[in-house]
Protein backbone atom coordinates (compact mmCIF):
# COMPACT_ATOMS: atom_id res chain seq x y z
CA UNK A 1 0.00 0.00 0.00
CA UNK A 2 1.34 3.41 -0.97
CA UNK A 3 0.32 6.46 0.99
CA UNK A 4 0.75 9.79 -0.77
CA UNK A 5 1.61 12.66 1.55
CA UNK A 6 1.95 16.13 0.09
CA UNK A 7 4.67 18.34 1.54
CA UNK A 8 4.85 21.98 0.52
CA UNK A 9 8.28 23.60 0.35
CA UNK A 10 9.21 27.12 -0.75
CA UNK A 11 12.24 28.16 -2.73
CA UNK A 12 14.47 30.87 -1.33
CA UNK A 13 15.44 33.94 -3.32
CA UNK A 14 18.58 32.16 -4.54
CA UNK A 15 16.66 29.02 -5.60
CA UNK A 16 17.34 26.77 -2.62
CA UNK A 17 14.71 24.33 -1.41
CA UNK A 18 14.74 23.10 2.18
CA UNK A 19 13.65 19.50 2.67
CA UNK A 20 11.76 19.32 5.98
CA UNK A 21 13.71 17.76 8.87
CA UNK A 22 11.20 14.93 9.29
CA UNK A 23 11.75 13.83 5.68
CA UNK A 24 15.55 14.27 5.88
CA UNK A 25 15.65 11.94 8.88
CA UNK A 26 13.18 9.44 7.44
CA UNK A 27 14.96 9.11 4.09
CA UNK A 28 18.56 9.65 5.17
CA UNK A 29 19.31 12.99 3.55
CA UNK A 30 22.53 14.41 5.06
CA UNK A 31 24.92 17.20 4.10
CA UNK A 32 26.48 16.10 0.81
CA UNK A 33 23.55 13.93 -0.31
CA UNK A 34 23.11 14.35 -4.04
CA UNK A 35 19.60 14.47 -5.44
CA UNK A 36 18.20 14.25 -8.93
CA UNK A 37 15.12 16.09 -10.11
CA UNK A 38 13.26 14.06 -12.73
CA UNK A 39 11.18 15.87 -15.34
CA UNK A 40 8.63 13.94 -17.36
CA UNK A 41 6.35 15.49 -19.95
CA UNK A 42 7.04 19.04 -18.79
CA UNK A 43 6.29 18.23 -15.13
CA UNK A 44 8.64 17.70 -12.22
CA UNK A 45 7.85 14.10 -11.35
CA UNK A 46 10.10 13.20 -8.46
CA UNK A 47 13.15 13.93 -6.37
CA UNK A 48 15.59 11.02 -6.12
CA UNK A 49 18.32 10.54 -3.52
CA UNK A 50 21.47 9.51 -5.38
CA UNK A 51 23.98 8.87 -2.58
CA UNK A 52 25.54 10.48 0.46
CA UNK A 53 29.15 11.42 1.03
CA UNK A 54 30.13 10.25 4.50
CA UNK A 55 33.74 10.61 5.52
CA UNK A 56 35.12 9.04 8.68
CA UNK A 57 38.51 9.84 10.14
CA UNK A 58 40.15 6.62 11.27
Amino acid sequence: MHLFVEVVMKTSQDGRVTIPQRLRKQFGFHAGTEVEFVELGGQLERLIKIYTFLFCAV
